[in-house]
């Protein structure tokens, strides 16, 4: 009779923290799943496998956003070591994170609930990571885990290969007693995320790297990071995990040392350009739709998404009609309560003490995890408004409403990342380098290149 598969616990902590909003997270802000319901969500679906037995635990999860109240974090925290401590005997546990939450007054927070889980199942369990590569492993968190995996993709579509990629390596040290070792190699630049995509560039030749592993080296990943962490800290880098400590170290270093060779070929994917830029790229026209990114208020990226940035540009230079999706203002909601289709409606703009008068357009509806969305009009541009902060709907969200974002010459998306579906049918990217709390041209080094 074979042995039976080892069993392992699902659980983690997830926040990326933007320290530039000012806006505490609260613990409210966190999607919070346990046991069951944690592996039939759709972020954890196709982790079963005969290879092991999984199980649940808690797993909390808030976007993008400021930093963490210190008592959001203790609770959070809290509630993870009790789901482990309650759940059955495991032989390994899968925490995933992001890998740059930070509390207030406490820049480590991963590291201090990673390090938490430590002490609490000793040093018999395995733990392996799974980390966002737009975050980085610390000294402090990697003491406390047997490995580290990370995303290959940007934007991110490997989240639940990533996932099995860690539980594959916890199935393989199930009856191994070599002793493995885990190497960190890390560099000082601070990017913008969209100035590193995974499908071109010093990031693909980096990935590449990772199918062509030494012999004793079992894992590796590597690491952009976080454009707003703290002057002077390694954001990229390469995490390598191996029974061979001199090969390990040789890995990661040499892994590390092609990216910060790279540095000056990091780049935007499409053409990219600051608001005056963007007004005459609206004022020059095109036969192809246009999609621009307001990338300085992408909530995705810890913006609040309130700035009308953008739409006033839009409102000014659009020689056309446009479509901007995912502005967040819930004065907005309020102002339009218990209006009909058609009225007129006054429209306060943020930080101002006057309104633009506009049309409802569409009535409030539910928009996924994005909380309520309605349409309003204001001259040749209609706006879909958010009453919560939450990524950019896709297309088929905004169909729903009765508006198809396909019959506008210009839309506007509040993100950093345009999603394919936006630019089916020859569609023309543009990422407008805005202001806001992700502003990056305030980023060293990354100013707009066109």
């Amino acid at each position: 009779m074979g042995r039976a598969a080892p069993t392992f616990a699902l659980a983690g902590l997830h926040a990326e923290s933007n320290p530039r909003n000012e806006t505490l997270t609260l613990r409210s802000a966190f999607r919070e799943l346990h046991g069951r319901d944690l592996l039939a969500h759709r972020e954890f679906r196709g982790l079963d496998d005969a290879a092991w037995r999984l199980v649940g635990a808690y797993h909390a999860r808030a976007a993008s956003g400021g930093r963490l109240d210190r008592g959001a974090l203790s609770t959070l925290t809290d509630t993870l070591l009790d789901a482990l401590a309650r759940g059955p005997h495991v032989d390994g546990v899968l925490l995933c994170t992001h890998g740059a939450m930070r509390a207030d007054g406490l820049d480590d927070a991963d590291a201090a609930w990673i390090s938490a889980v430590r002490a609490a199942l000793g040093t018999g369990v395995p733990i392996i990571g799974v980390f966002d590569n737009h975050g980085t492993p610390t000294a402090r968190s990697l003491a406390a885990l047997d490995a580290v995996v990370a995303f290959r993709t940007i934007p991110h579509v490997d989240q639940v290969a990533t996932m099995r990629r860690g539980l594959s390596l916890l199935a393989g040290a199930e009856g191994d007693e070599r002793a493995t070792h885990v190497a960190w190699r890390g560099a000082p630049l601070r990017l913008p995320s969209e100035r590193a995509p995974s499908d071109r560039g010093p990031l693909r030749d980096a990935i590449a790297r990772l199918d062509r592993l030494p012999t004793d080296v079992l894992s590796a990943d590597v690491f952009i990071g976080n454009a707003w962490a703290p002057a002077g800290a390694a954001t990229i880098g390469t995490v390598a995990m191996g029974t061979d400590r001199a090969q390990t170290e040789a890995f990661a270093t040499a892994t590390t040392r092609a990216l910060w060779s790279a540095r000056d070929r990091f780049a935007y994917p499409m053409e990219a350009g600051d608001l005056d830029a963007t007004a005459e790229r609206l004022q020059r026209g095109s036969d192809d739709r246009l999609v621009i990114a307001d990338s300085g208020d992408a909530p995705g990226a810890g913006a609040l998404g309130d700035r009308v940035d953008v739409l006033e540009t839009v409102l000014a230079h659009a020689t056309t009609r446009a479509l901007l999706i995912g502005l967040v203002a819930p004065a907005w909601h309020a102002a339009c309560e218990g209006r009909s289709v058609g009225e007129r409606v006054a429209l306060p703009r943020p930080g101002r003490h006057d309104a633009w008068t506009g049309t409802l357009a569409a009535l409030p509806r539910p928009m996924g995890t994005a909380g309520l969305a309605l349409v309003v009009s204001i001259d040749h541009v209609s706006v879909v408004v958010l009453d919560q902060r939450d990524d950019v709907p896709l297309p088929t969200a905004i169909v729903a409403l009765g508006v198809d974002p396909e019959h506008y010459p210009v839309v506007a998306l509040k993100t950093g990342f345009i999603p394919d579906a936006y630019l089916s049918g020859g569609a023309t990217p543009w990422l407008a380098l805005s202001p806001g709390v992700t502003d990056h041209r305030s980023i060293p080094g990354a100013a707009a290149r066109r």
